[in-house]
C-alpha cells in the first residue's frame, strides 16, 4: 500500500521521476505507473492502487490537462478529499479543478531545499495525517450551482410544499416501540435518549492519527434525533429563514426535480445546519455526543455492532455508486444516491438512531483538530478552537463513502461556510 499515488501524463515521466524520488526520500511510499509489471492489466492495477493510496498527487502539465485518464484519477482524489495538484507548466488545470489550491513547481529542477518544494511537503504531510475521504471538500462546476439559494419569491411555495411533505414524512416514520425512550422535539421530530455515563471514544492507530488515542469520555444524558433532518422539515425552516434556502441537489438525490420528502436534506453549510437546530430549539451535537449515539457503550466499530458492512445495514458506495474507482462492486444496498431517513433499520445504533453510518455525513459542533484527542477533556469535551485552516467536523460517512469511513470513530472536516452536497443535519437536546 503506497502513501502517495502520482497521476501524470506519460510524456512527463522524465519530470515526474525526480519528484517521485524526492517524495520517497521523505520516508513515504510512492506509486506511479512505471511500476506496473508485464502481464498486469493496466486499469485493474490503477484502480487497486488508487483505492489503497492516502494521497493523490496529480501533475498538471500541457499534456496531462488533455488526458481523460489523468482527469479521472484526479477526480477520485478530489472526491476522496486527498488530492494535491502540482503545476509543472504554464497551463490552466481542467475546469473542475481550478478552485483547488495548486502547488507551483514550474521549472523545478529537483532542488529539495526550495521553499515551494518544502511547502508541497507540508501539504502532502497534512494529507497523509488522516485517512482519505471519498467526498471532496471543494465543490466545483454544476455541483456548486445546485447549492445556490432559491429566490425569495418562492417562499409561499416552500411553506405549502413543506407542510404537505412533512405530513407525508410523518406518516412514513415508524411509531416508537418504547415511548419512555423517545420524545418529540420542538420541530416534531422523534428523539431517542442517550444515557449518561462513560464510553470509549476514538481508536488506537499507527496510521491515521486524528482519531487516536482511544480514550474514555463521560457525558451527561441527552436526546438526539432518531432520524436525520429531512427535506420536508428543512423546507419549513427555510420558508421562515429564506437566507438558508437551498435548491434541488441532483448530486445527492439523483434528480433535479422536487426534493424527496423523506430523504435527508443535504447540500447545507454548517452555518445553515446550526441555524436549523437553533430554530428547532436544539443544537448540533458535539463530536463526543455524536460518537456515543453511534457507538454505544461497547466500543462498537459500526452503529450496528462489530459485524462487517452488509447490504441490509447501510447506504454506502456500492455497485450503484457513480464513483467508479471508489465503489465496492461486491455490494448492493439498493440505492445509487441518498436513501429515505428511515431506511436500513438493521443498521440502527444501540439507542435506535437510524443511519448514523452512511447516507449523508452529519455536521457536529466541534472545530476539527488533528491532534485534539491527545489532550481533550475527559468530561463533556468540545473543541471550540479552530486549528489552522481546518473546518468543522463531519461524522458518519455518506452514500458515496467507502466502508472504512463508516466506522463510528472516523472523523474528518469541511469548510463551515461552504454548502456540501454530501453533508446533512441531526440535532440534540438536553434531557431536562
Amino acid at each position: 500500500m503506497a502513501d502517495i499515488f502520482i497521476s501524470y501524463a506519460r510524456e512527463d515521466s522524465t519530470r515526474v521521476r525526480p519528484l517521485a524520488e524526492a517524495l520517497s526520500d521523505q520516508g513515504w511510499t510512492v506509486w506511479w505507473d512505471l511500476e506496473i509489471r508485464s502481464g498486469q492489466r493496466f486499469s485493474d492495477v490503477i484502480q487497486t492502487e488508487l483505492n489503497k493510496a492516502s494521497c493523490v498527487l496529480v501533475v498538471w502539465s500541457e499534456h496531462s490537462i488533455k488526458s481523460e485518464w489523468v482527469q479521472n484519477e484526479a477526480d477520485v482524489g478530489r472526491q476522496q478529499n486527498m488530492l494535491i495538484p502540482v503545476l509543472v507548466d504554464h497551463c490552466t488545470p481542467p475546469l473542475a479543478f481550478r478552485q483547488i489550491q495548486t502547488a507551483n513547481l514550474n521549472n523545478w529542477q529537483g532542488d529539495t531545499s526550495e521553499s515551494r518544494f518544502k511547502k508541497l511537503i507540508q501539504d502532502v504531510g497534512y494529507c497523509l495525517g488522516k485517512e482519505a475521504d471519498v467526498e471532496s471538500a471543494h465543490l466545483a462546476g454544476d455541483a456548486q450551482e445546485t447549492s445556490q439559494p432559491v429566490q425569495r419569491s418562492y417562499r409561499a411555495f416552500y411553506v405549502t410544499a413543506g407542510l404537505l411533505l412533512l405530513a407525508v414524512a410523518l406518516l412514513m416514520l415508524q411509531i416508537p416501540d418504547d415511548p419512555k425512550q423517545v420524545v418529540i422535539g420542538q420541530d416534531n421530530k422523534e428523539m431517542v435518549l442517550i444515557a449518561g455515563g462513560p464510553f470509549e471514544m476514538g481508536a488506537d492507530s499507527t496510521g491515521a492519527k486524528d482519531f487516536s488515542p482511544k480514550h474514555t469520555v463521560t457525558l451527561e444524558p441527552f436526546y438526539i434525533d432518531k432520524y436525520a433532518v429531512t427535506n420536508s422539515e428543512y423546507m419549513l425552516f427555510a420558508a421562515e429563514k429564506p437566507e438558508h434556502q437551498i435548491g434541488p441537489n441532483p448530486a445527492c438525490h439523483g434528480t433535479a426535480e422536487m426534493l424527496p420528502a423523506n430523504h435527508p436534506v443535504c447540500g447545507v453549510s454548517w452555518t445553515s445546519a446550526d441555524a436549523y437546530c437553533r430554530w428547532a430549539g436544539k443544537q448540533l451535537p458535539t463530536e463526543a455526543q455524536w460518537e456515543k449515539a453511534a457507538r454505544g457503550t461497547d466500543a462498537r466499530m459500526y452503529p450496528w455492532g462489530h459485524d462487517r458492512v452488509s447490504d441490509e445495514q447501510v447506504n454506502f458506495c456500492d455497485r450503484n455508486c457513480d464513483l467508479e474507482l471508489a465503489k465496492d462492486v461486491s455490494r448492493d444496498d439498493g440505492f445509487p444516491y441518498a436513501a429515505p431517513v428511515d431506511a436500513f433499520p438493521n443498521g440502527a445504533s444501540q439507542y435506535g438512531a437510524f443511519n448514523m453510518a452512511g447516507n449523508v455525513w452529519e455536521w457536529v459542533r466541534d472545530w476539527y483538530g488533528p491532534d485534539y484527542y491527545e489532550g481533550s477533556p475527559a468530561n463533556e469535551p468540545s473543541n471550540i478552537h479552530r486549528t489552522g485552516n481546518s473546518g468543522r467536523v463531519v461524522r458518519g460517512g455518506s452514500w458515496a463513502s467507502q466502508a472504512k469511513q463508516l466506522r463510528t470513530y472516523y472523523r474528518t472536516w469541511r469548510d463551515p461556510k461552504q454548502p456540501n452536497e454530501f453533508v446533512g443535519i441531526r440535532c440534540v437536546a438536553s434531557e431536562t
